[in-house]
């Protein structure tokens, strides 16, 4: 055998270990990659699909008990039908309704893949946000080599992602109102005396905006508005008359707290405040200089109070705040009024006005005599 044949036969070699080794690696990859395709539990020829009600706090006296359907669409023209049932949705305190039903396949007549498309069926639920997922479903069918057809496994796609897990979420999403009504008994200067309102809101879980709240303040007497912005986890401070309503339309399972800021200014407040669903709150302090909380929980004077306050939360359509201001206290004159810092000077210059009138009027006296 010369050198050049000898050559030429190793090259030959050489290329054929190699085509072999990368068919081989090929093959085997693909039908890894074929086998490790995540496969949708079940047992006995059924598959389970689960269901996730989210709902915010407070949201479960909106929750109406219904039955979840389902509806399946052939992509394979012999593909047998598929039986599914319903998952049932009772009232609970949960934030998450799970529930799960099953589906299982008629009989197949060959071997082989066969496809179907599972979404839920749309229903009539006042606020509700259905899921609008649809899962492929690819049912692998093969034979056990006695002319029995058995199920190999099914699997599922959605987004162009394979899962393990069927699985739709439903999410409620209802809002209600939260009002701060501001009273004040006393006379027409005391119902013009502004009260300042701190207060704080937390996001619901089902909250999907920008983190910003709107509210209008409108006076029922004299029908003046004007708008407010107050930002998610932040404290606002605004100022409210007597006739003074401050509205906000929030998503049910909104938290919130409010105290009112106090001073030893003849004032007494009281408080009436309902989160729509549960018992109302109610309290009162005398005259004084510690911050008044208007929600339960809201409790602790000065720096202290956020640290010391728990939010409630918005459980129905209309929660309200009433507060509701006494002036109990004397009327004080024009001089105690007066800061400390300018009593003296103010003093001083009514004794020169009275010189200046006696001397004027003494000047005029002597005149006629």
């Amino acid at each position: 055998m010369t050198k050049e044949r000898f050559r030429e036969l190793s090259h030959a070699v050489a290329v054929f270990v190699f085509v072999f080794v990368f068919v081989f690696v090929f093959e085997s990859s693909a039908f890894s990659s074929e086998n490790d395709v995540s496969a949708v539990e079940g047992k006995d020829g059924k598959y389970t699909v689960h269901h996730v009600l989210r709902a915010a706090r407070g949201m479960r006296a909106f929750v109406p008990q219904h039955l979840v359907e389902f509806e399946v669409k052939k992509e394979t023209p012999d593909a047998p039908d598929v039986s599914i049932g319903k998952v049932r949705v009772d009232y609970d305190s949960s934030q998450n309704l799970k529930g799960s039903t099953q589906l299982s396949f008629g009989t197949f007549t060959r071997a082989g893949e066969y496809s179907y498309v599972l979404s839920e069926k749309k229903n009539n639920v006042s606020g509700m946000e259905q899921s609008t997922a649809k899962y492929r479903l690819r049912v692998q069918v093969s034979s056990d080599g006695n002319g029995k057809l058995k199920i190999k496994c099914v699997t599922a796609e959605t987004d162009g992602k394979k899962r393990d897990k069927i699985e739709f979420t439903d999410v409620i999403r209802k809002k209600g109102e939260l009002s701060i009504s501001m009273n004040v008994q006393g006379d027409s200067a005391d119902k013009q005396k502004e009260f300042p309102i701190v207060l704080k809101l937390s996001k619901a879980k089902t909250y999907d905006g920008n983190g910003i709240a709107e509210a209008i303040i409108e006076n029922r007497d004299s029908k003046e508005k004007r708008k407010i912005r107050v930002a998610y986890g932040n404290q606002k401070q605004v100022s409210l008359k007597h006739g003074d309503v401050l509205r906000f339309v929030l998503p049910i399972g909104t938290g919130y707290w409010a105290y009112q800021k106090c001073e030893r200014d003849g004032y007494s407040p009281d408080v009436w405040s309902s989160d729509g669903d549960s018992i109302p709150y109610s309290g009162s302090a005398g005259d004084g200089k510690y911050d008044f909380g208007l929600t339960n929980g809201c409790k602790g004077n000065g720096g202290l109070m956020d640290g010391m306050s728990k939010d409630v939360f918005l459980r129905g359509l209309d929660a309200k705040i009433n507060v509701t201001n006494v002036f109990n206290g004397k009327k004080v004159s024009l001089i105690k009024t007066l800061p400390d810092d300018y009593l003296g000077f103010e003093i001083i210059g009514i004794i020169v006005v009275v010189c200046v009138i006696m001397g004027v009027a003494m000047v005029f006296r002597r005149r006629r005599l």
